[in-house]
């Protein structure tokens, strides 16, 4: 059997799926198994939720947001660029 890949995603009709994240699969036949998620309306997660689905995700990749300075340095180039 090959690699199964377990994930979330939104119904949006009765034959099509929005998925979460992309599958590292070449496009063609999958199969695929439905399960309502319990405790949300229609299996939809709070704005919150799904937020913190992706900081969490992002600290897990090692992710360092860029500081303030780094910030203030762009806008200033990108200011200084406009003359």
């Amino acid at each position: 059997m090959e690699q199964a890949y377990v994930l979330t995603g939104e119904l949006r009709d009765g034959r099509s799926l929005l998925l979460d994240e992309a599958v590292p699969l070449a496009a063609g036949k999958v199969r695929v198994t439905v399960e309502a998620i319990k405790g949300t309306p229609n299996g939809k997660r709070s704005h919150l939720a799904v937020l913190e689905d992706i900081w969490a995700a992002q600290k897990a990749s090692g992710r360092v947001p860029p500081s303030k300075e780094e910030i203030d340095r762009v806008l200033e180039n990108e200011r200084n660029s406009w003359d």
